[in-house]
């Protein structure tokens, strides 16, 4: 994605080649210093981390290349973390195996337990049913079946009302600050979805689009319309916001939904908000969380498209999302301290002007709840796997 207006941490205009230069290290700065904060945090009470790539074969790779190239950026999140590290150690591994049926959980509580023990399995026969319908491909599939499909459902054995839900995609609201921060958003954009392709700008394409798609089939799409930010909210995300709208005996869960998406992790920005809820994945992944967005609460009088505003799930949503904003904040606020360590000797010198940049954006706004989370958006637009962000920035090469 190429943009013509700022950069994410600065208002700069650049050229074309310089801007999409200098957003690929921004957004390298940001999330590693997310993923530098988070395992940092998590070391701290003794808690484990783990990061899992699929272990199923793709045309023409081997996983253990993925893994190879997984291992090499926890050893330099490690490296990296000094005394920040606590004792633990961040390790690869293969993810579960994918099978029609398969789960991720949001297990309530098990941030301390291994990784394999934080599977639950659903108490509802309805649960189960729900599962099955999910994993169905084809004419009788439930929602989105494309890449990166997952789908979630809850388990509610008291209330005994399941309910399913799979990846939509939503407009960004850019209006009523105090409900969602002033997010960075581009006056004028444009993009390309190959190299070689005509530009589209924003007046004729949402910005934010995956490949630059306007529909997708199966996918719930709230209409968008030129100049409009779009993102894309996880099933997983759906399912924990409706856990604590209901309950605290419910449980997420989210299955790989097609054949496309065989990952059965949760990717990165899903777990920043599943740890801030209280329901930690049973495995996470550093790929791509392309265009990630939560949930956002209705503003004040604005009523849904069926006519039904309902309090106590805003309720619901506003206290998840305000636990993630926090916790985003903290993560990325630890996340310098550990990149700056030893004159940020452990990061490459093509993203040190960046990591200064980001120390002073934050610190010019250390009383905004939102403006870490709002980095973290922006940085997941542009496209890229945690992985190559963190090898890339932590003793890496300089951005090609």
């Amino acid at each position: 994605m190429y943009r013509h207006t700022t950069t994410i941490l600065t208002d700069e205009v650049l050229s074309p080649k310089d801007a999409a230069e200098r957003y690929k290290i921004e957004a390298d700065v940001i999330m590693t210093a997310t993923i530098l904060g988070f395992t940092a945090s998590r070391f701290a009470v003794g808690h484990p981390v783990e990061f899992a790539v699929d272990p199923t074969p793709a045309p023409n790779e081997d996983p253990e290349d993925r893994l190879a190239e997984l291992r090499e950026a926890c050893d330099r999140i490690n490296g990296a973390l000094h005394h920040y590290r606590f004792g633990g150690e961040a390790r690869a591994v293969f993810a579960p195996d994918w099978h029609k049926g398969a789960l991720i959980t949001g297990a309530v509580g098990s941030s301390a337990r291994p990784f394999a023990a934080r599977h639950a399995v659903e108490s509802e026969a309805t649960a189960s049913i729900l599962r099955e319908l999910a994993s169905v491909t084809g004419a009788t599939s439930i929602g989105y079946q494309g890449r990166g499909a997952y789908t979630g459902f809850v388990d509610d054995p008291v209330g005994k009302t399941p309910s399913i839900q799979s990846t939509m995609r939503f407009t960004v609201p850019d209006r009523h600050p105090e409900l969602y921060g002033e997010r960075w958003l581009p006056r004028h954009f444009a993009y390309r979805t190959e190299p070689d392709a005509p530009a589209r700008d924003n007046s004729n394409t949402p910005w934010g689009l995956i490949g630059g798609r306007t529909e997708i089939d199966g996918m719930v799409d709230q209409p968008a319309g030129a100049g409009d930010v779009v993102g894309y909210t996880h099933g997983m995300i759906q399912a924990i916001y409706t856990c604590v709208q209901r309950g605290p005996w419910c449980t997420p869960f989210e299955i790989a939904a097609g054949s496309e998406t065989t990952k059965m992790a949760s990717c990165f920005p899903c777990t920043l908000l599943m740890y801030a809820a209280g329901f930690p994945p049973s495995a996470i992944h550093l790929g791509r969380g392309e265009s990630w967005v939560p949930f956002y609460e209705l503003p004040p009088g604005v009523e849904t498209a069926t006519g039904k505003h309902s309090p106590r799930i805003d309720a619901a949503i506003n206290t998840v999302n305000t636990r993630w904003r926090i916790e985003c904040g903290q993560h990325l606020d630890l996340g310098i301290r550990i990149l700056s360590q030893g004159e940020m000797a452990n990061v490459a010198k093509s993203h040190r002007p960046a990591v200064t940049l980001l120390a002073g954006y934050l610190a010019r706004r250390a009383n905004d709840v939102f403006v870490a989370s709002g980095l973290i958006l922006d940085a997941v637009t542009v496209h890229e796997s945690e992985t190559a962000r963190v090898t890339r920035t932590l003793l890496g090469e300089d951005v090609d």
